[in-house]
C-alpha cells in the first residue's frame, strides 16, 4: 500500500476546547481540523471513541461497538433542533482546563433527555433513526439492553438475575417490552453519536485530513461483547475469567501490568473464523482512515495471567493465531491501513506477523536515547515503514520527560544527539527530529508543540486517578507557534 510521507498530530477528543466541561464533536473539532490545515499537516489521531468508564477511560469500555454519548455536542443538538440555546445555559460550572466526568454526565444527562423527547416528535429523524437501527442491528440492540440492564441490576453481569445473565429469549423479550423507552434513548444516543461523526469525518477528508483511530486489543469483562459472546472468552462455568491479560515488565512498568481483561478462546475463534473480530475492524474502518492497533504484540503471544493472582509478573506467554485472524481479515475487508502498536517486550514473530501484513510499526523517540546508538528507536535505526512519535498518550510530555531525566548520560546523548542547546525549546529540537526521520508518519502530541510540562500528561499507565483528564484552551494555543510546526514540516516534506 502506497503511503505519502505525511504527519500529523494526537490529541484525543475529550482534549478539545468547549463550554460544555469536555471535547466534542462540535465547533472546536471543526476548527481543529482547519487549524491542521492551516499549518499543513494532513493526519488527526485520536484515542478510541469507545463508551469510557467513570474516569473516562477509553480502554475500559462496555463494547467494541459503539461511541461515547459525551463526546456528542450540545451545540450541534441546537443546530438540529433537538435542542435550544436556552437549554445550554447551565454549562458556566464546567471546568474548561480538564474534564471533571462527574460533573460533564450529570451536566449531558439533561440535555441528552430533553433532545430525546423531541426526536420522538420529529418523523425525519424517527425514519433517520429506523435505518440506522437496521444498518446496525448486529450490535447497536445488545448495547443498548445492555447498558439498561446495566442501570438496573449494576455492573458486573455475572452477578445479574439468571434469566438476564444467561440470556434467556423470553425474559430478555418481557424485559425489552417493559424497558422499551430506556433502550431506544440508549439507541438514540448512538444515532446522534455516528450522525455526528460522519459529518464530522467528511469534513476531515473533504479538507486532506485522515482520521486515525485506535482499537484496544481487549475488552473489559463487564462489556457488552462478553455477556453476549461468552464463547469466544475464557470464563469458567460461572462465566468469571479464570485468566487475565496484562504485560511483563517493560518500558511503562518495573512490575508489568495487570489489566483484568479476559483473554479470548482463540480455539474458538479460529474455528468460527473470526466472526467477532472481522465484525469489530470492519465496524472501525468505516469510521476511520487508518486504524492502530494498540497492543500488537497480543496477536502473536499474549501475557496471561492467573485470574486469581494480582501481581503481573506471574503471568506467561501464550501463542496466539494471529497470522490465521488478519489472513481472515485481508480476504473479508481488504487492505486496510493498519499501525502495530509493537512497543514493549518484542520478539521476532511480533516482527514477522507486522511485516507479512505490511503494518507501520512505531518508534517513540522518548524511548530512544537509552542504550546509545543501537536503540532502534533512533531515526537512523529506524525504516520508512514505520510511524515516529515524540511520545504516546501513555508517555510523559516531552517536557516533562527531559526534565526527569535530570543530570544523567541519557539526557546528555539527548542533546547531543537532537543537537539540542536551550532546555526551554528543547520539544522543537525532538518534534525537528521526529519530522526528518525516515519514518512514513510522523505524529506529534499537541501538548509537545505547545511546550507543556506533565500537568497535561494525558495517562499514567497504572495510575488510577487523574488520566484522560487534560484540555487545552485555543487562547493557550495562541501562544504557541504553529508557524514554526509548517515549516518544519515543509523543511522535511511531511
Amino acid at each position: 500500500m502506497d503511503i505519502k510521507r505525511s504527519s500529523g498530530i494526537l490529541l484525543p477528543l475529550f482534549s478539545l476546547p468547549s463550554k460544555h466541561g469536555i471535547g466534542d464533536m462540535g465547533p472546536s473539532a471543526y476548527k481543529f481540523i482547519d487549524t491542521l490545515v492551516l499549518y499543513k499537516q494532513s493526519l488527526w489521531q485520536m484515542l478510541p471513541f469507545s463508551i469510557g468508564d467513570g474516569s473516562g477511560c477509553p480502554y475500559s469500555s462496555y463494547s467494541a461497538f459503539g461511541g461515547y454519548p459525551l463526546l456528542i455536542s450540545p451545540d450541534l443538538l441546537v443546530e438540529e433542533g433537538l435542542l435550544s440555546s436556552n437549554d445550554l445555559k447551565d454549562s458556566d460550572n464546567l471546568p474548561h482546563h480538564y474534564v471533571n466526568y462527574e460533573m460533564v454526565e450529570e451536566y449531558k444527562t439533561i440535555l441528552f433527555q430533553k433532545a430525546f423527547c423531541q426526536f420522538l416528535n420529529h418523523k425525519k429523524m424517527i425514519k433517520e433513526f429506523d435505518n440506522f437501527v437496521e444498518s446496525n442491528h448486529h450490535w447497536l440492540p445488545d448495547l443498548s439492553l445492555f447498558i439498561v440492564l446495566t442501570e438496573q441490576f449494576g455492573h458486573k453481569w455475572v452477578i445479574w438475575p439468571e434469566e438476564y445473565k444467561y440470556r434467556y429469549p423470553e425474559a430478555l423479550n418481557g424485559f425489552i417490552s417493559k424497558n422499551k423507552e430506556q433502550i431506544t434513548y440508549h439507541s438514540f444516543l448512538q444515532f446522534i453519536f455516528f450522525k455526528q461523526w460522519d459529518k464530522l469525518k467528511n469534513y476531515a477528508n473533504q479538507k486532506g485530513i485522515k482520521l486515525i483511530g485506535d482499537i484496544p486489543i481487549f475488552v473489559k469483562h463487564h462489556s457488552m461483547d462478553v455477556w453476549t459472546r461468552p464463547d469466544q472468552f475464557k470464563l469458567d462455568h460461572d462465566g468469571y475469567p479464570y485468566v487475565v491479560t496484562g504485560a511483563p515488565p517493560d518500558e511503562f512498568s518495573d512490575v508489568g501490568q495487570n489489566w483484568g481483561n479476559p483473554n479470548y478462546n482463540w480455539d474458538y475463534m479460529i474455528r468460527h473464523n473470526f466472526d467477532w473480530w472481522v465484525s469489530r475492524l470492519q465496524f472501525m474502518h468505516n469510521y476511520f482512515d487508518i486504524i492502530r492497533l494498540d497492543h500488537f504484540r497480543g496477536f502473536a503471544g499474549t501475557w496471561e495471567i492467573p485470574a486469581h493472582i494480582s501481581d503481573a509478573r506471574a503471568g506467561h506467554w501464550i501463542h496466539v493465531p494471529g497470522d490465521y485472524l488478519f489472513k481472515q481479515v485481508r480476504e473479508k475487508l481488504g487492505n486496510i491501513l493498519f499501525i502495530a502498536e509493537d512497543l514493549g517486550t518484542i520478539t521476532n514473530d511480533v516482527h514477522w506477523l507486522r511485516d507479512k501484513y505490511g503494518f507501520l510499526g512505531m518508534k517513540v523517540l522518548q524511548f530512544a536515547f537509552s542504550k546509545g546508538d543501537t536503540n532502534h528507536h533512533l531515526p537512523h535505526n529506524s525504516s520508512p515503514n514505520t510511524v515516529v512519535y515524540t511520545g504516546t498518550h501513555d508517555n510523559q510530555t516531552t517536557k516533562g520527560w527531559i526534565n526527569s531525566l535530570g543530570d544523567t548520560w541519557e539526557k546528555d546523548f539527548t542533546f547531543k544527539y537532537c543537537n539540542a542547546w536551550n532546555i526551554e525549546n528543547f520539544h522543537w529540537s525532538l518534534i525537528n527530529l521526529a519530522l526528518a526521520s525516515p519514518c512514513k508518519l510522523a505524529i506529534i502530541a499537541l501538548q509537545d508543540i505547545m511546550g507543556l510540562d506533565n500537568h497535561a500528561r494525558i495517562n499514567t499507565p497504572g495510575l488510577q486517578k487523574g488520566n484522560w483528564m487534560w484540555r487545552f484552551t485555543w487562547d493557550h494555543l495562541s501562544r504557541t507557534d504553529l508557524t514554526h510546526l509548517m515549516e518544519l514540516t515543509h523543511k522535511h516534506n511531511r
